[in-house]
């Protein structure tokens, strides 16, 4: 998922490439996943066996998904996660920001430097940040899982 998220991404020289955290990527997993099985309950371990992920690092993606209105858990022994709405109604750029809290492509406050004063770099970089969360925002996770491709890769056995 990291390749498929980094590749149109990149740079291409590797350095200064835009990087989603692990956790955003984890996140997009989750929901890709299951987006991916409408109308089943999937469960934590499932997903971290599908992924090899480890299962503590998924009950933190989960709890962040369903505080935030993405995922509906079901405790029990019957128990389980499903989406808590369309996933064509999760929009990917809200999803990002909020994992990317603290995503800042150049912070130069609290530097030592002596154009701060006058540099304009912030702001123009600011407003490509706002750029890539505007393109992000045009697309749903439903959008992303209706790739064919994409689709077979996530509804395969392991």
């Amino acid at each position: 998922m990291a390749d498929l998220i980094n590749t149109g991404m990149r740079s291409g020289t590797g350095i200064n490439d835009v990087k989603l955290s692990k956790f955003t990527d984890n996140t997009l997993k989750v929901l890709m996943y299951i987006a991916s099985r409408p109308g089943q309950r999937c469960t934590r371990n499932e997903i971290a066996d599908y992924f090899d992920l480890s299962v503590e690092h998924l009950r933190k993606v989960i709890h962040q998904l369903n505080l935030g209105g993405y995922l509906t858990t079901f405790p029990g022994r019957n128990g389980g996660i499903e989406l808590a709405r369309p996933a064509a109604e999760m929009n990917l750029g809200e999803i990002i920001r909020k994992t990317e809290k603290q995503m800042t492509m150049f912070d130069c406050q609290g530097q030592d430097c002596r154009l701060l004063p006058s540099c304009g770099i912030n702001l123009i970089l600011d407003r490509a940040q706002e750029a890539f969360f505007r393109e992000l925002g045009q697309y749903s996770v439903g959008e992303i899982i209706a790739h064919k491709g994409l689709l077979v890769l996530l509804t395969q056995e392991k």
